[in-house]
């Protein structure tokens, strides 16, 4: 038995190298198995393709580099900051009232108007800080927290507010969705422009001055209401021209 299976076992070790020979043709050929080396060669390419991200950064979406800094927001904030700081010194002092008339009020509108909520907000943030840092942007050229502290004060703290719910009534409760008409603007402007900042700087004005209410009433709010009302008007007017024109509203 051994003896007669020792030529199988010689033919077929001759086969690899070409010897030839009847048995040759019936044994695979040498060389990897096509369908294993098609897997090895997919497995290949697709662990080449697996570790590539790996091995290199993933291109950024376009403008995440810029996500965390949005340029054109700020620096119209700082506008709007600017521009309420340059409509303080429109002041028209009272004689009966340390309460001046200013063109503050304008500037706040505007900032909701043109901003929206959160922006016009952080415009009128911006221009509290500077005053209280010693800019000297308050009303007649004041600086610091003596004004903020003051009778007055309570109209200088409300700006932020009166500016973000401005906004938030012009849009409806949505930002960006549409520009306001006229009615929307005016009505927003007289809400927070108006109603808010003398809902708090009203009562600020009479605990610090120790005054009774009907005084209040004639010193520190009755005498502005035509001015402030003009002031609404006006910021109906620009705020939806202006948000046209800048074309892409700023949210």
């Amino acid at each position: 038995m051994t003896r007669d299976h020792e030529p199988a076992k010689g033919a077929a070790r001759r086969t690899p190298t070409g010897t030839g020979g009847s048995d040759a043709s019936t044994l695979p050929a040498a060389g990897p198995d096509p369908v294993h080396a098609t897997a090895h060669a997919q497995g290949t390419v697709g662990g080449t393709a697996a570790a590539a991200p790996a091995a290199t950064t993933p291109p950024l979406q376009p403008g995440a580099a810029t996500r965390g800094a949005p340029t054109r927001p700020l620096v119209l904030a700082g506008m709007l900051a600017a521009l309420t700081a340059v409509l303080a010194y429109l002041r028209i002092p009272l004689p009966f009232t340390p309460v001046p008339i200013t063109g503050q009020t304008l500037g706040v509108m505007l900032s909701g108007l043109l901003l929206g909520p959160r922006w016009g907000f952080a415009a009128q943030l911006t221009y509290l800080l500077l005053g209280i840092a010693g800019v000297p942007v308050f009303a007649g050229g004041q600086a610091g927290l003596a004004p903020v502290m003051g009778p007055t004060g309570g109209y200088l703290l409300s700006y932020p507010l009166a500016a973000w719910l401005v906004g938030w009534l012009a849009d409806g409760g949505s930002p960006g969705t549409r520009v306001p008409g006229f009615g929307r603007a005016f009505l927003a402007a007289l809400a927070g422009g108006v109603v808010l900042v003398y809902a708090v700087g009203a009562p600020w004005f009479a605990l610090h001055a120790g005054a009774a209410w009907r005084q209040v009433w004639v010193g520190a709010v009755l005498p502005f209401i035509p001015g402030d009302v003009a002031k609404a008007v006006v910021a109906a007017i620009l705020g939806p021209r202006v948000r046209r024109a800048l074309a892409n509203p700023v949210r």
